[in-house]
């Protein structure tokens, strides 16, 4: 039995694990979440530092991808407790920020040419280049999970306002 209820089981006579949570959304840009000038991804977490990780990385992204190594802006919480930010374009991964915080809410915005991140109501990063329009997924990669403890999500199908942003990441 585990610390903390989990969803529904259905069983029989014999006990089950159950799977790891996942989820994602496929044709976010065909389907119009966001656009050819871009778009705007928030995510609060909370209390996701107390949780045991022995996986490289766990993470929730934005990407062209299903499998989030093209072209991504991704959100993960590496092992040793810490929350990390990257790009990643054509496949290589740049680190944009790296936070140690029970609470953090955190706004990427991007137009197809450049993205700017917002992190507990700080612009932590203006205009990093990242050229990739039709970002068409969003959810978690490969085996990684999700963080435990979303407390919300949002994706604009437009870039916000960075006053906009200010005040939706301040705690």
């Amino acid at each position: 039995m585990g610390s903390y209820a989990t969803s529904y089981i259905k069983t029989t006579s014999t006990a089950v694990t159950r799977v790891a949570d996942g989820f994602s959304r496929n044709n976010i840009y065909t389907n119009g979440l966001i656009t050819s000038s871009g778009g705007t991804w928030f995510v609060e977490l909370q209390g996701n530092i107390s949780v045991t990780n022995s996986s490289t990385d766990r993470g929730v992204f934005v990407a062209d991808t299903i499998a989030g190594t093209a072209n991504a802006l991704a959100i993960r919480r590496l092992s040793s407790g810490r929350n990390q930010i990257v790009k990643v374009i054509s496949g290589s991964s740049t680190n944009l920020f790296t936070k140690t915080t029970d609470t953090v809410k955190i706004a990427i915005k991007w137009n197809g040419t450049t993205a700017d991140l917002f992190v507990n109501g700080v612009k932590v990063v203006s205009s990093t280049a990242f050229a990739t329009t039709i970002m068409e997924n969003l959810g978690t990669r490969g085996s990684e999970e999700p963080y435990q403890f979303i407390q919300s999500m949002m994706l604009f199908p437009t870039p916000k306002s960075d006053a906009y942003l200010l005040d939706l990441t301040t705690i």
